[in-house]
């Protein structure tokens, strides 16, 4: 089986004891593997930082919902079903319904083109394309971009502007358009703590756009030669 990008975790000391004892197999450690936790009450990011055949180890991003049983998708939609087995301010642990082939989730091994983790969400929202300020519904967000649907007619290719509860305006620009469901491209990009705390406000009722109110901010993306 080909490891690379991982090697032998030997530190569990921030495992809690009880979990290390229900590990039987052997575990290793990914550099970096985004993904999401699908539950219930909705889709929150998190990355992996070592795994076996029988579960991982999650860094995450803030209190999870009670939910015990989940999904994990990655972002090349590979899903596996996952339960929580224990939790703490920074990170989680989860046991995989049944065992798995570690190889498929190291190297992500899967048909489909790898991408960045979307979000799925059903969210009523704003644009603005110039001056004009017309309904819109965002179905899926990610660090570069959004899917959205509205009844206004948009180019390929044009600029506006997105409102979203709890998040500043951001600029985008049309990349693709199919009757009125939308892809747009941001100027700006998310960092993916940013995103996964924005996808908590939203999925939670958290957000909101009043005035001084503490706001997520995409962070610009320095050019480079």
């Amino acid at each position: 089986m080909d490891t690379s990008g991982v090697h032998h975790n030997s530190e569990d000391s921030d495992v809690p004891a009880d979990a290390r004892d229900q590990r039987g197999a052997e575990r290793l450690r990914l550099l970096m593997r985004t993904g999401k936790l699908v539950t219930p009450k909705g889709e929150f990011l998190c990355v992996l930082r070592d795994a076996s055949t029988t579960g991982f180890r999650a860094k995450i991003y803030h209190k999870l919902p009670d939910a015990k049983e989940m999904q994990l998708e990655l972002a090349s939609e590979l899903c596996y079903d996952v339960e929580k087995m224990w939790e703490n301010e920074s990170e989680a642990g989860f046991r995989f319904a049944r065992e798995i082939e570690l190889e498929e989730l190291i190297n992500e091994l899967t048909p489909y083109p790898k991408r960045g983790v979307r979000l799925k969400l059903a969210l009523e929202t704003h644009i603005l394309v110039g001056i004009q300020k017309v309904s819109a519904k965002v179905f899926n967000l990610s660090q570069q971009g959004a899917r959205i649907e509205t009844q206004h007619p948009l180019a390929r290719d044009q600029r506006l502007r997105l409102e979203i509860k709890g998040l500043r305006t951001v600029a985008a620009q049309v990349r693709w358009r199919k009757g009125d469901t939308c892809g747009l491209v941001f100027d700006d990009t998310f960092r993916f703590d940013e995103l996964a705390l924005l996808a908590s406000q939203l999925q939670r009722g958290k957000g909101s756009n009043e005035e001084g109110s503490a706001d997520i901010t995409p962070t610009q993306i320095e050019a480079t030669g």
